[in-house]
């Protein structure tokens, strides 16, 4: 997707007061999501929320795109009033082609319940954000550990967060340091470097978000 930082910036300084942004970690298992009150004027954010959308691992794609496209038009359109949605860019990867239809298919159930909300997106390639972080692949080719310790200079993560489909504890996921990844990134590449994590809460609002 080409660079739209222009645009945004015009939807950022024509709002009055701070902007609710969305930003999600897309994946058929668990998606990540964070909530980021930004003043671009000021160049300041504050991290509201973060946390992980699990899916009964019995559900259809059919439910799962359903249960999604709830919590976007019900969950953070109601509660978190949001008004603008950054999503990691999908990409293909053609040495594994099993499952992929269900990248595309997730984007754009999200794009269409935005849609219905009448809320704004874009996407953020993995590259682009990691590369605002600094982020660089281990010794055993995996990016999601070094991610992970790039948000816990950031920010004190919990071992572990409450389902939303069991009610149990579960480790956290690394969908959730990824999407606050994908936050940290972005805002760094719009020019924001103030950041307030002192009230961010994780995982909130369970039975809410299960409804």
């Amino acid at each position: 997707m080409a660079d739209n930082t222009d645009e945004i910036t015009k939807i950022f300084e024509d709002k009055v007061g701070d902007t609710s942004i969305l930003f999600l970690d897309l994946s058929s298992n668990c998606t990540g999501y964070t909530i980021v009150n930004l003043d671009f004027i000021n160049k300041t954010a504050k991290f509201k929320k973060a946390g992980a959308i699990w899916f009964d691992p019995d559900w259809k794609n059919q439910e799962k795109y359903g249960y999604l496209f709830n919590a976007v038009t019900n969950y953070f359109n109601i509660i978190d009033q949001i008004d603008f949605c950054v999503c990691e860019a999908y990409m293909l990867n053609p040495k594994k082609r099993m499952g992929c239809a269900v990248g595309p298919e997730i984007s754009g159930v999200i794009q269409v319940a935005l849609n219905e909300i009448g809320v704004s997106h874009m996407t953020m390639p993995v590259q682009t954000w990691r590369k605002h972080l600094g982020i660089k692949k281990d010794s055993t080719g995996d990016y999601k550990e070094p991610t992970k310790k790039a948000i816990e200079k950031l920010v004190t993560l919990p071992t572990q967060i409450q389902s939303n489909i069991t009610g149990s504890m579960r480790q956290l996921p690394n969908d959730l340091t990824d999407a606050l990844g994908i936050s940290v990134g972005s805002l760094k590449k719009w020019g924001i470097i103030n950041f307030d994590f002192s009230k961010i809460v994780f995982q909130p609002d369970v039975d809410v978000l299960n409804k």
